[in-house]
């Protein structure tokens, strides 16, 4: 049964990996090209790489619980960073409207 783990582990890390490349990629092309009129869709690309590998990345930290024991400490932080990191930028992307919002009325006042 840890062998389908550890499976479903590294599959969901690879896609991860990958639509992080994308996301890599394609931002280089924003920043590489600033004069081309189709920068814009570079950017796009970028943005959902990230939440495409955004499911990825949360599988791959469900599919590591069940392995905790077996696998490195340092390995189950490596690979529960992503998730971390990706909850801790949708709260704050979540937040963040209502704040401006918030800060928006008060200056107006």
């Amino acid at each position: 049964m840890k062998k389908l783990w550890a499976f479903l582990t590294i599959i969901s890390a690879a896609g991860g990996l990958y639509f992080l490349y994308l996301s890599a990629k394609y931002g280089f092309s924003y920043f590489s090209r600033p004069l081309n009129p189709h920068r814009m869709e570079s950017i796009q690309g970028a943005i959902l790489s990230l939440i495409i590998a955004t499911p990825f990345w949360f599988a791959a930290s469900a599919f590591t619980y069940p392995l905790r024991k077996t696998i490195s400490k340092r390995l189950f932080i490596v690979l529960n960073t992503p998730s971390l990191l990706l909850v801790i930028a949708m709260v704050l992307f979540t937040i963040l409207p209502v704040i401006m919002y918030t800060l928006d009325d008060y200056l107006q006042t």
